[in-house]
């Protein structure tokens, strides 16, 4: 087409010479740009079978020369000649085998000039492509892959690329099977290879067996989908036909059949994977029974039952199922016909999830051996461990040795007791003959514990009722005393019941029909002694026995600090010890926790009223003295009062110790010797002659005879004399005589110290007062150290007693 006459280029020559110089004359010269030349496609990028132009354009007239080098090197020219000046030329032709890069180079020359340009296309498969998959019920599958030429017709597409190279464009279908099953292209079966008028196709046989991507006896097949994504290889179709049924498919397909799915167009073009399931055909049948005998199968698929029939032995039951699943195939453990048992061989439940037969096989006849029990009970039979209740098949005639337990132990305080089997046979093992159906039972009595929580009246041997008890009996709870001594200052006080009884009697029954938790409470008690020899102790709050519960909190108080026994003597509150742990307390109230046992001793000190004393001695003193005088005609009574009483005075030195060494008196005992000494407050009576207290009347004796005494005439008053100096009594009486007989006295133990503390701080400057004092101290201080106890009580009686009528003349 570019190749122009030679007269034409003459004429167009000469046309353009007489232009320039007609216009030579009126346009001013100009100077000539520099050869230039261009050359381009419609696109970059082509089917094989597409129409391709290739432009090209020079600036001015030219000799040009176009070329094409394909893949494989080769170069074609395309045109060659001269070209006219800003004209647009092409060049067109279809894209062919191989596809790959077309590189277009453009060389032009004109006036010594020259100039090239160049450009380039690609060149590929377009192919709209259809898959059909026929699955057969052996696992085989046949498939059909078609190939159909884009932006094309198949008769360019045949003469461009098919004609000449149709085995390597069949061979890229065989792998394209090959990739969607993942099986070696080697085990594929090639059956046919050709075209029709819209494209070409390949037909494999393929065993999908050999798929890791299918499992024909599941009944399972996917494919995969390599075209997923690709721009030159369009999926427009994939098809597949399953003989035993198409259950479901993934993803959602375009049609869907009995037999037969399919995705269409844009369904199937990115999808990476089919996933076709189908149907698995699930035969079973027995082995083993006898012709009348019937069995129901069941299909199970997780625990809810698809499907059931009904069969005589020997018949087979079909049953189609979705694959992809895990089944149950169920038939009877036992089939029954009146005493006689056929009992399963292996399981009655086999799990299946692929297509095959099934044969249930059935041994017997057994006869029936049946051990009931109302307790989940653990058994010995055969020496095998088995669980009550038990159900066995036996042999005819075959001796069946069972053992039961005697006892059983529950972890929730149950047990059971072997009672007897239900024929009254009393042994817990036996042997029993399968001579006929046999159904026996086993009996056992249940018992709960009754568990009382009771540590304290346990140790004591206080609480009973606990062990274990018949389901249904009565149990009886007691608590023998309700209050339990652990010492004589601590104790237990029983409060109630509680847990699974409440009550807070002593005494309980209760129905036992579980096991049973019984707690009893005791309160915990100590003992709180508050000893005050003196005065009254109040206690808040007040218990009449002293007992109190542990981590109560009392206040204990002295009624009154100071008390006084006798006018002249008394005691002063001087604060509290805690025995038990020698703690002193001063304060008059105290407030304690009780958490231990408490003894608590009231500490008095002894007080005397000196002043008192003092006077009342110096009253007396002066009051005898003037009775003295006045009574002077009395002096001989006077004077034989005062010689007893010297003569009492004396008999304490007249004494002599015993030959037995006398045991030591206490020094209570010596106190309280000494208070009774002490000389009370006088009493006046009235004046008149001093009578003498009629003896006691002894019992009737016989008389003796009496001999008249003589008569003893008083003598007149000047001839009375003073009675005599008591002994160890000195003429003048000092403060340092009285502290030393006090002292002496302390020693023997007839006062305490804070006696002598009294009298050694009394002021002692009359001399009558230490006289009177003197004659106190003297004679106590000598009992401890000569007297038993006896005759401590006998001369201190005789001593007051003359002392008192001595006082009472003196009165007179």
């Amino acid at each position: 087409m570019l190749r122009l006459r030679s007269e034409q280029r003459i004429l167009m020559v000469m046309l353009a010479l007489l232009l320039a110089v007609a216009l030579a004359d009126v346009v001013p010269v100009r100077a000539q740009a520099p050869l230039t030349v261009e050359v381009w496609t419609s696109k970059d990028k082509y089917a094989v079978g597409e129409l391709v132009r290739i432009y090209f354009r020079v600036n001015k007239d030219a000799y040009v020369r176009l070329t094409l080098r394909r893949p494989t090197g080769e170069v074609l020219v395309l045109a060659e000649g001269t070209a006219k000046g800003g004209q647009i030329y092409y060049v067109q032709g279809y894209a062919g085998y191989p596809p790959g890069w077309r590189v277009v180079h453009i060389y032009a020359e004109a006036d010594g000039e020259t100039a090239e340009d160049t450009t380039r296309f690609y060149v590929h498969f377009l192919f709209a492509v259809e898959v059909s998959v026929r699955i057969s019920m052996d696992g085989t599958a046949r498939f059909d892959v078609v190939y159909i030429p884009l932006r094309t017709t198949w008769n360019i597409f045949y003469e461009v690329c098919y004609k000449d190279h149709a085995d390597a464009l069949h061979k890229e279908q065989v792998e394209l099977i090959s990739s969607i099953v993942e099986v070696s292209e080697h085990s594929l079966s090639i059956l046919e290879k050709g075209y029709y008028h819209e494209g070409f196709y390949t037909r494999v046989m393929v065993d999908l067996r050999k798929s890791p991507l299918c499992s024909p006896e599941k009944a399972v097949f996917s494919f995969k989908n390599p075209m997923a994504g690709r721009e030159d290889r369009v999926l427009s179709a994939f098809r597949v036909y399953c003989k035993s049924g198409v259950y479901s498919a993934s993803p959602e397909p375009t049609t869907i059949q009995e037999h037969f799915v399919s995705w269409e167009g844009i369904d199937a073009k990115d999808v990476s994977m089919f996933k076709v399931i189908g149907y698995i055909v699930v035969n079973v049948t027995t082995k083993g029974l006898p012709p009348e005998a019937k069995i129901t199968i069941v299909i199970e698929f997780e625990g809810s039952k698809v499907a059931e029939k009904e069969i005589r032995a020997g018949e087979i039951a079909s049953f189609k199922l979705p694959g992809g699943r895990k089944y149950t195939v169920e038939v009877p453990a036992d089939v029954k016909l009146g005493d006689i048992c056929y009992v399963i061989s292996k399981e009655e439940k086999v799990a299946v999830e692929t297509s095959g037969l099934l044969t249930f096989e059935y041994v017997g006849p057994f006869y029936k051996f049946n051990i009931l029990c109302r307790y989940p009970v653990e058994i010995r039979a055969w020496k095998l461990k088995e669980r009550l209740p038990l159900l066995m098949w036996v042999a005819p005639d075959q001796e069946v040795e069972v053992e039961v337990p005697e006892e059983v132990v529950f972890d929730n305080r149950t047990r059971l007791i072997f009672t007897s089997w239900s024929d009254g046979y009393k042994s817990p093992k036996r042997t029993f003959m399968a001579d006929k159906p046999i159904t026996i039972e086993v009996l056992y009595t249940r018992q709960y514990y009754v568990e009382i929580k009771d540590p304290i009246g346990k140790a004591q041997g206080v609480t009973t009722g606990e062990g274990w008890y018949d389901e249904g009996s009565i149990a009886k709870l007691e608590v023998r005393n309700d209050t339990v001594y652990v010492s004589d200052l601590e104790r237990y006080v029983f409060t109630g019941w509680s847990g699974d009884v409440i009550s807070d009697e002593r005494s309980i029954t209760v129905k036992v029909d579980k096991p049973l938790s019984v707690s009893a409470s005791w309160r915990h008690q100590f003992r709180l002694v508050v000893v005050s020899e003196h005065s009254k102790v109040i206690v808040e709050p007040p218990s009449p026995d002293g007992w109190y519960d542990v981590g109560a909190t009392v206040k204990i108080r002295i009624e009154s600090e100071a008390v006084s026994d006798t006018p002249f003597t008394g005691y002063r509150f001087k604060g509290w010890i805690v025995e038990d742990t020698g703690q002193t307390i001063s304060a008059t109230g105290v407030t304690m926790k009780v958490d231990r046992p408490l003894k608590l001793r009231a500490v008095w000190e002894r007080t005397y009223n000196v002043p008192l004393i003092v006077v009342t001695v110096l009253a007396l003193i002066a009051l005898s003295i003037g009775l003295f005088v006045v009574k002077r005609g009395a002096g001989e009574r006077i004077a034989g009062m005062k010689r007893r009483l010297v003569l009492s005075m004396e008999k304490i030195k007249e004494v002599k110790p015993p030959e037995v060494r006398v045991p030591k008196v206490r020094p209570e005992r010596i106190r309280e010797i000494a208070e009774r000494v002490r000389i009370p407050k006088p009493t006046i009576p009235p004046l008149k002659p001093p009578t003498r207290a009629a003896p006691p009347t002894p019992p009737p004796a016989p008389r003796p005879p009496v001999e008249k005494p003589p008569i003893r005439r008083p003598p007149t008053p000047s001839a009375v004399p003073r009675p005599p100096a008591i002994r160890g009594l000195p003429e003048h009486v000092t403060r340092e005589d009285v502290l030393r007989v006090t002292e002496e006295a302390l020693r023997a133990g007839v006062i305490d110290e804070r006696t002598f503390d009294a009298i050694k701080a009394a002021s002692l400057e009359d001399e009558e007062t230490m006289n009177i004092l003197y004659r106190m101290l003297l004679p106590l201080s000598k009992l401890a150290e000569v007297m038993n106890r006896e005759e401590v009580d006998r001369v201190h009686k005789e001593v007051m007693r003359d002392i008192t009528e001595y006082m009472r003349s003196l009165l007179r």
